[in-house]
């Protein structure tokens, strides 16, 4: 008995994952999870098949097979502890201060968004954080979907450079630093995008838009916005493109905006612009509505993250309880390696542009018949994340994306074919080479390259 005791354990281990990954996948999730629980089946046959072939081993093979287990399983709960504490994250922190204290002689600013919003606010009684379209997609009052941020707001934005960066937002909530570009009909390049064209992450002086205008010497409207996706970028052009806009740029982030798009077309108010060409909430005389519409948004927001501060400090039993209920058991089930497998950011870049372009097609075909109506030249402009060079990978989407572009009769700069394949580093352009949007030298090199793209074009 003694001999087999190590074999009926794999085999009983066995067993154990196989019943609970059945009703985990088929009864718990009703079958919509199967592609998760593949892994729990796998693993499962894997101990199965190493409990039978222990049965027929020797002595001394059994005892390498059990040195091979035991030594598996500890190297997985070291990894396991890695990731439940986050030493791996204290790890890069302590690289990053150091890095960003050699180069600006300043320390990294490591406080989350809300508690340098409460140290900011001491000061400046005014100051706001910024607050996605997005963020209203599934809101219950739908007689009015904001496009853009509050008006004339000293908005705190991100930090992914070692500092929160801040702006003073224009009339309708962009990122412009100059109000008056309003008041023009004609716009020499207006800009459409997510955060990247929003300017995440940088100073003002920073942004696209900001390097674009210093490098043509024109004026520049940035229309850009944190988690947009493309039929929340169509709206935003429909509703506050200048009546001359003589170039569209057009930004595309190959890692979410077709995601983004999934959520926002079944959004009903945002779906009219698409069915109707006629269509507008006219947005534009509407900025004390949205300015009230997002306040009452900041509003509960702080509230109920005062609550839970509150809660927090308070409930001292319930944190120790919290701990063993939630953290030891999802440190038994390991977790987070499983987590960091499934959930890779490889299989999420391919995941989430795997999604039908379907949609995509119809706003460009809007997008060009927009551009034909105001005379405007558009660019489509693709960008590449982090992910593409962290792991080598071309996301699904890429070519049909590009081709409905083309087949559109749309120019198409490829910011991955005019910059990142030549760079030897293409990481240093990111947060000390970490996943985020580009930092202050990748915005300036990649909106140079985009623009000499322009040049080239003109003079064809």
């Amino acid at each position: 008995m003694r001999k087999n005791f190590f074999s009926l354990t794999l085999l009983i281990i066995s067993i154990i994952i196989l019943i609970y990954s059945i009703f985990k996948s088929e009864f718990i999730f009703s079958g919509t999870m199967r592609r998760y629980y593949i892994y729990f089946y796998i693993l499962s046959a894997f101990f199965f098949i190493f409990s039978i072939l222990s049965f027929f081993l020797n002595q001394n093979q059994n005892r390498y097979l059990k040195i091979i287990f035991l030594s598996s399983v500890f190297t997985l709960y070291m990894f396991e502890f890695y990731l439940a504490f986050n030493i791996g994250k204290k790890i890069n922190n302590f690289k990053k201060k150091k890095e960003y204290y050699n180069i600006t002689k300043k320390e990294y600013d490591f406080r989350d968004g809300y508690q340098f919003f409460l140290h900011k606010k001491e000061k400046e009684k005014n100051i706001k954080f910024y607050v996605q379209p997005d963020n209203f997609l599934n809101s219950e009052s739908q007689n009015i979907f904001p496009l853009a941020g509050l008006s004339y707001s000293k908005t705190i934005h991100c930090n992914e450079n070692g500092y929160y960066s801040i702006y003073k937002s224009d009339r309708y909530g962009f990122n412009n630093s100059d109000d008056k570009i309003w008041d023009k009909d004609e716009i020499d390049f207006v800009l459409v995008g997510d955060s990247f064209v929003h300017g995440a992450c940088v100073n003002p002086k920073d942004t696209f838009s900001e390097n674009l205008k210093n490098l043509s010497g024109k004026n520049v409207l940035n229309l850009g916005y944190g988690g947009n996706g493309s039929l929340i970028e169509y709206a935003t052009l429909k509703e506050y493109s200048p009546k001359y806009p003589k170039n569209i740029l057009w930004f595309y982030f190959e890692e979410n905006d077709i995601k983004e798009l999934s959520k926002e077309i079944n959004n009903p108010l945002l779906k009219k612009y698409l069915s109707n060409d006629s269509y507008k909430q006219n947005l534009k005389i509407k900025q004390s509505i949205i300015d009230l519409k997002i306040e009452k948004w900041i509003e509960k927001k702080v509230k109920a993250k005062n609550i839970r501060k509150k809660d927090f400090k308070n409930q001292k039993t319930d944190q120790w309880w919290f701990f063993f209920n939630n953290k030891l058991f999802s440190i038994a089930k390991l977790w987070n390696t499983r987590h960091a497998i499934f959930f890779s950011h490889k299989n999420q870049v391919i995941e989430n542009n795997s999604m039908s372009t379907n949609d995509f097609e119809k706003i460009i075909k809007k997008l060009k018949k927009f551009s034909l109506e105001k005379e405007s030249k558009v660019y489509f402009v693709y960008l590449p994340g982090y992910w593409r060079y962290k792991y080598d990978i071309v996301p699904e989407n890429y070519f049909p994306i590009i081709k409905i572009v083309q087949e559109n009769g749309i120019k198409v700069i490829d910011v991955n074919d005019i910059f990142f394949k030549d760079t030897k580093n293409p990481l240093s352009f990111f947060p000390f080479r970490q996943f985020g949007h580009y930092n202050e030298n990748g915005y300036k090199i990649i909106m140079t390259k985009i623009y000499n793209e322009i040049l080239k074009d003109r003079n064809k």
